[in-house]
């Protein structure tokens, strides 16, 4: 089914209305910014003009994705899975994409010899390359998780406990790296932490939320289901994202505003500079 006039596009039994959202205009506008930001920051190690050939490359890419984003999201939804297609694959399908290409351009500028000034000597940033992916990968871990889960939802994300799962497998993999952040009991974290709760509390919006529909989701299945999916999810909350949040902003960004060499500032140490940042 086609109506070029109607920007409506999709089978008899599942048809999509082409929005400007969703018309791949934004995505190129994205790739095309992440990519100019990108050579700016990496101006002295990529060669010009070579480079800029990335600008048009990179936004017909995605360009080209999101038709293919348009054609998986009809698929979807004429197999028998509209709910799917409606839901976490049509919010969370272009983000996907955008974050793929976006590091796969990275990747080959940066392994590649044709678009770097000289090759990079891989032995002096092994080090200081693991101690990155150590404090960030569980948080990107979650995050890319978080997506591909909710990309294949309708709307109630069944598969969490897999989030988790692969967060914890990060965690231990890199445990050894973590050494420096040590366990204390302090006052003042408990008083903050508090003072944190009460302002999230208040901000939250009085409308109806996302988890509203909850209860009827898991009063679907069997009690030790919904029991063991909400202590899961309870875990989730209370233990694996704040430890990795503290990876990620404390132990990593918050250092890294400081210094290149992140690791040679105490994880302790407080900035107003990176706070404010």
């Amino acid at each position: 089914v086609s109506n070029a006039a109607r920007l409506i596009v999709g089978t008899p039994g599942f048809k999509v209305e082409i929005s400007p959202e969703c018309s791949g205009y934004e995505g190129i506008g994205l790739i095309v910014g992440f990519l100019g930001i990108y050579m700016w920051l990496y101006r002295r190690e990529l060669r010009f003009p070579a480079a800029l050939v990335l600008l048009p490359i990179g936004a017909a890419t995605i360009w080209i994705v999101n038709a293919l984003r348009i054609v998986a999201l009809v698929a979807i939804g004429t197999s028998g899975w509209p709910a799917v297609a409606r839901g976490g694959f049509h919010s969370q399908a272009g983000w996907m994409a955008f974050n793929v290409i976006a590091l796969a351009f990275v990747g080959v500028t940066m392994r590649g010899g044709f678009f770097q000034q000289t090759r990079r000597e891989r032995r002096e940033v092994a080090q200081a390359d693991t101690a990155t992916i150590a404090y960030l990968g569980p948080f990107a871990a979650m995050t890319a998780t978080a997506m591909l889960t909710a990309a294949f939802s309708a709307g109630f994300d069944w598969l969490y406990p897999l989030r988790l799962l692969i967060v914890a497998g990060v965690l231990w993999t890199f445990r050894k790296q973590y050494t420096e952040m040590r366990w204390s009991l302090s006052p003042v974290s408990i008083a903050l932490g508090a003072a944190t709760f009460v302002m999230w509390v208040a901000l939250l919006p009085g409308e109806p939320g996302v988890k509203d529909h909850w209860p009827a989701a898991l009063s679907t299945v069997p009690f030790p289901s919904a029991a063991a999916w909400l202590a899961v999810r309870g875990i989730g909350y209370v233990v694996a994202i704040p430890i990795v949040e503290e990876l990620a902003f404390r132990g990593f960004l918050g250092r890294r505003l400081l210094s290149a060499d992140f690791q040679s500032i105490a994880a302790w140490r407080f900035s107003w500079m990176a706070f404010l940042a």
